[in-house]
């Protein structure tokens, strides 16, 4: 950097080094600067109004509907007169059921020509998703260690998982996957496999808890139905 350049631009004093390669002023320049310009900032607000009217040709003073001049001054994104845009809105409610059958006609027919694509997306995204919420739960089984992507489920250690599941409207485990991942990976879930899921639930305990008593998973987790 050159002698000048450490320079205050207001002042003409050296600035302090070591100093910020952007730093162009004291700081106390740089206050009255920004003072000096809130004075003259309503002038310079009127300035630009008056320059942008009159800088406005005749036909951009004109209502986009009825033909007729704006009044002046005028907002320059003016483009209707109120009345002329209240009629406008008014018009376009009278085809909002015809528009709203062309858009559907519009997404039945994007979707036939589009189908085996989207479909091919939804199962990787699907699996994308599903993968991501067992892996954050410890990627396999908390009973017998079952690790098998299509064997895996989620479940609640404190019970209560059909009426949690009723309560936020997800009945499907891909959509309680999304759900996890939304929430922020919550606590009090777990992974478990399809066998010792259904056991849970069913009858309160996991076989695996009697050929290894030791097994981490605790019994009693009986599901609310």
């Amino acid at each position: 950097m050159t002698a000048d350049a450490r320079l205050c631009l207001e002042c003409g004093e050296p600035l302090p080094i070591p100093h910020s390669v952007r730093m162009l002023r004291h700081l106390k320049c740089r206050y009255k600067r920004m003072n000096d310009l809130r004075k003259l900032r309503p002038e310079w607000k009127e300035q630009q109004h008056q320059r942008g009217v009159k800088g406005m040709t005749a036909d951009a003073r004109l209502c986009l509907e009825c033909g007729e001049p704006l009044p002046i001054p005028h907002n320059a994104l003016m483009k209707r007169h109120t009345q002329c845009k209240v009629k406008r809105l008014n018009s376009l409610r009278k085809f909002r059921p015809e528009w709203k059958e062309q858009q559907h006609q519009q997404d039945v027919k994007r979707w036939q020509k589009h189908r085996e694509q989207q479909l091919a997306y939804n199962r990787r995204h699907t699996r994308e998703v599903r993968l991501e919420a067992l892996s954050y739960y410890g990627g396999e089984c908390a009973c017998c260690g079952e690790s098998r992507f299509e064997f895996l489920a989620f479940d609640h250690i404190n019970g209560g998982g059909s009426a949690h599941r009723r309560a936020i409207r997800t009945h499907s485990g891909q959509r309680f996957a999304t759900w996890l991942k939304k929430q922020g990976w919550p606590l009090g879930f777990r992974v478990l496999c399809h066998n010792c899921n259904q056991a849970l639930g069913h009858y309160g305990f996991c076989p695996h808890q009697i050929a290894d008593p030791s097994a981490t998973i605790t019994p009693g987790n009986i599901r609310v139905r």
